[in-house]
């Protein structure tokens, strides 16, 4: 079984709120894609899902707040949105407009298109 995905604040060891988020790619690809690849309306269908429950975590964090994750598939993520030039286990970051532009070529491809 696939690890819970949780928000955790604080500054301790022992985080001052957690919220555990329904969602993962277990998850999203079982309640929305119904195709290989998905199409764009449940690519974006699956995408809504996720921004609106990453969003209940918003009212948790602080201004200038990160979300951190050590999940391998994410890290993946980042290294196909460009993220590049770091060794396995070093932090990274993927910023949103990495992140939206590999869903878009996500998108592209599912519309038959090649991935740009």
């Amino acid at each position: 079984m696939r690890p819970r995905w949780c928000v955790a604040v604080g500054r301790g060891r022992v985080p001052d709120a957690v919220l555990t988020l329904a969602i993962g790619a277990d998850k999203t690809a079982s309640e929305h894609f119904k195709h290989t690849p998905p199409s764009p309306l449940e690519l974006e269908n699956a995408i809504v899902t996720v921004e609106d429950e990453v969003t209940r975590a918003r009212d948790l964090m602080p201004a200038g707040a990160r979300i951190c994750t050590t999940d391998p598939a994410i890290r993946e993520i980042a290294l196909l949105s460009g993220v590049s030039g770091l060794t396995e286990g070093e932090p990274l970051r993927l910023s949103l407009d990495a992140m939206e532009r590999t869903f878009n070529r996500l998108t592209q491809v599912s519309l038959g298109r090649p991935a740009v």
